[in-house]
């Protein structure tokens, strides 16, 4: 899908510059330690973040995180066989592993590059902008209310339950009223991060109504200074699109109308 891109270009990402601090620690690691020192401390990268990946599976109940820990935690016995053993490849098991981690890397592949654990903040903010025009206005720091959705509660529970599962936005129950709170904050994700009043995101109370808020952070990130009002309202009819799709039974075409806009799954 082509359209004109609203938003600056992604900041770089904890993970992108851990994975960048990775490459010169790792040769440091070798030429002073060894072989098995390195290797030694990929295993215990990696069995870290397989107890990431868990946490997050546990706090999403997306299956592709423990399809992802499971990938990890191949290449955490395989690094971990190499730190005590040392490389053998007439060893049988060597064959055995170096298969394993041939099969954890295309799933990696497959599980990032289909985007099945990418967080979509970056894209509800490009859907909200697309038909935005007006930028007389600029910021203001208030929720802006946005009527009223005539729900169950049982399907305000699916609903939430999918947009968790599918990483759309992060929910948060406060007093009966639910905020997706769209956030690209690894401690939020995480869970270790319980503030999310500072990020942007849309409210649903018990009797349905809505109100919907963008950061300033979210906001500074447009190129231009659209209306804050027409913003949030795009964004709360965005969101109310998504519920009516989804109460039809066609959520995943939420999903690939995210994947339509053909951000790139790795930085953004």
């Amino acid at each position: 899908m082509y359209f004109i891109r609203k938003l600056k270009p992604p900041e770089m990402s904890i993970e992108a510059i851990f994975g960048l601090a990775m490459i010169p620690a790792l040769l440091v690691l070798f030429v002073l330690f060894g072989f098995e020192t390195m290797f030694g401390f990929i295993a215990i990268i990696e069995l870290i973040a397989v107890i990431i990946q868990l946490n997050l599976y546990f706090r999403t109940r997306n299956i592709y995180f423990l399809w992802m820990a499971l990938a990890l935690f191949i290449v955490f016995i395989f690094a971990a066989d190499l730190a005590w053993f040392g490389l053998d490849k007439m060893k049988a098991e060597f064959k055995v592993l170096a298969i394993g981690v041939i099969f954890a890397a295309v799933l990696v592949i497959y599980i990032v590059f289909t985007k099945k654990i990418k967080w979509r903040t970056r894209e509800i903010l490009e859907l909200s902008a697309m038909p935005v025009s007006d930028a007389k206005d600029g910021y203001t720091e208030r929720p802006h209310p946005l009527g009223k959705l005539q729900l169950s509660r049982f399907e305000a529970e699916a609903f939430t339950a999918f947009i968790r599962k599918n990483l759309v936005a992060i929910p948060y129950i406060e007093n009966d009223v639910t905020f997706y709170s769209l956030t690209n904050n690894y401690w939020n994700q995480m869970g270790l991060k319980k503030d999310f009043k500072n990020d942007s995101w849309i409210s649903l109370d018990s009797a349905g109504f809505i109100n919907v808020f963008i950061s300033r952070k979210d906001y500074l990130k447009f190129k231009d200074n659209f209306s804050f009002d027409q913003l949030c309202y795009s964004m709360g009819n965005l969101f109310i699109e998504f519920f009516a799709m989804f109460k039809r039974g066609e959520g995943i075409q939420i999903i690939n109308r995210l994947n339509n806009l053909k951000l790139n799954p790795i930085i953004e």
